[in-house]
């Protein structure tokens, strides 16, 4: 009869719900609790799946959610000296637009 590991089964329904195709989650839940049986190929295959899942979800985060780290700085940058060119329009226009006022009230007052 063979023994039942309810560790390794319940992580292998955990990685099948998250994903994982059941060729790489069987040998990896197979893994759990047995660290010192599993030995350097069970530590391996176990850090290979991890390197595997991490490069894909970085990929995923690159061509699906388009969070490019160097992109976003830019763009925060830009959006920066958009507001700083915007606040120094603005003061240039009030500036301009109080010296037209003056202008026009000495006009009047001459006249």
């Amino acid at each position: 009869m063979a023994k039942n590991n309810k560790q390794g089964d319940e992580l292998f329904d955990l990685l099948r719900e998250r994903g994982v195709r059941r060729r790489l989650a069987k040998p990896v839940a197979r893994l759990e609790g047995n660290g010192r049986r599993a030995g350097a190929k069970g530590a391996a295959l176990a850090q290979k799946a991890v390197e595997d899942l991490d490069a894909a979800a970085t990929e995923i985060r690159r061509r699906v959610l388009r969070t490019d780290a160097r992109r976003s700085r830019g763009a925060r940058k830009a959006s920066g000296t958009r507001a700083l060119k915007t606040t120094k329009r603005q003061a240039g226009a009030r500036k301009g637009a109080q010296t037209r006022r003056t202008a026009a009230r000495t006009r009047t007052r001459v006249r």
